[in-house]
């Protein structure tokens, strides 16, 4: 279905196919939302984008804040006993663009083989909280777009060329199918891998209050996983951190100075020490002279506890 669109004043005007309303996207936009129904357009084709869904919505605000007061206390460093010394000041649904890429790879001949799966990506350049590049976004566990998700919500529209997600996700599959075809004397690459749709994916932005100051935390709507976490620390965790910082500033000079001395250049070595060891504490001094301890996800720490999307 066609779309009526036109640029003025470096915004592009659209009038929905659908319900007819008449509404304004920044110039540069790949895909566009209705405000009212929620049909989405491909700017560049002027057409409805029939592929679009939701990952579903499992946690709701209360929980949310719950689990992350939870995940909070858990912190080695921070006050005990938040759940009962804690308010909820306000929450935030964040529904982020994801695209979801098919990946169809198949190097030909009896030894060949085929990549084929589906794969997503964050579908915008700067997310509006802290997010890993490498946070691994699920396929399954969606549904089609339903438009009465724009309402009360923070919605975000893609702004990424899907051409340039589509050749990220698919770049390992398509050099390991590259090996193989050498290996096999230069047999045939068929690449058929392409966009299969548009998706918007939950966050929960949570703030809360402890003493009269604001925290700020972020979980996963849609299975859990805290992204990011503000919390008080304790007077004994400072000083823990503290301490730890001053052992590892010590502890790197004196090796430095040791190895120096052994290779009979104790003033290098203590030089080295030094700077490695400031390098290693400056962030746990950071934290120890601040009321406020900060947890962010790290996929490549969690190993094995990271969910599996």
């Amino acid at each position: 279905m066609s779309v009526m669109m036109r640029e003025k004043e470096g915004m592009i005007e659209l009038r929905c196919p659908y319900c007819g309303a008449e509404y304004r996207v920044p110039k540069g936009t790949v895909y566009a939302t209705c405000p009212y129904c929620g049909t989405t357009v491909k700017i560049s084709e002027k057409r409805v984008e029939e592929k679009h869904y939701v990952f579903r919505l499992m946690i709701d605000k209360n929980r949310a804040y719950r689990d992350l007061i939870e995940y909070a206390e858990q912190q080695w460093n921070s006050v005990h006993g938040l759940a009962v010394k804690t308010s909820m000041r306000k929450a935030i649904l964040h529904y982020l663009p994801l695209y979801i890429v098919r990946i169809n790879i198949r190097v030909e001949g009896e030894e060949g083989r085929e990549y084929k799966k589906y794969v997503s990506a964050l579908a915008m350049k700067q997310p509006p909280f802290p997010l890993p590049p490498d946070y691994g976004f699920p396929v399954r566990g969606r549904d089609t777009f339903k438009p009465s998700i724009i309402k009360n919500t923070r919605y975000y529209m893609p702004d990424l060329p899907p051409t340039l997600v589509v050749s990220k996700l698919k770049a390992e599959y398509l050099e390991e199918a590259k090996e193989l075809a050498e290996a096999l004397g230069g047999a045939k690459i068929i690449d058929e891998s392409g966009l299969e749709g548009i998706a918007h994916y939950p966050f929960w932005e949570i703030h809360y209050v402890y003493k009269e100051k604001n925290y700020r935390g972020i979980i996963d709507g849609a299975d859990g996983t805290v992204v990011y976490l503000e919390y008080p620390l304790s007077m004994t965790g400072r000083i823990m951190t503290l301490s730890a910082g001053t052992a590892i500033l010590l502890g790197s000079t004196g090796l430095g100075a040791g190895i120096g001395l052994v290779a009979q250049h104790p003033l290098v070595g203590l030089v080295a020490g030094l700077i490695s060891g400031v390098a290693g504490a400056v962030r746990l001094y950071t934290a120890s002279f601040s009321p406020i301890g900060r947890y962010r996800y790290n996929p490549a720490e969690e190993g094995y506890l990271a969910p599996v999307r």
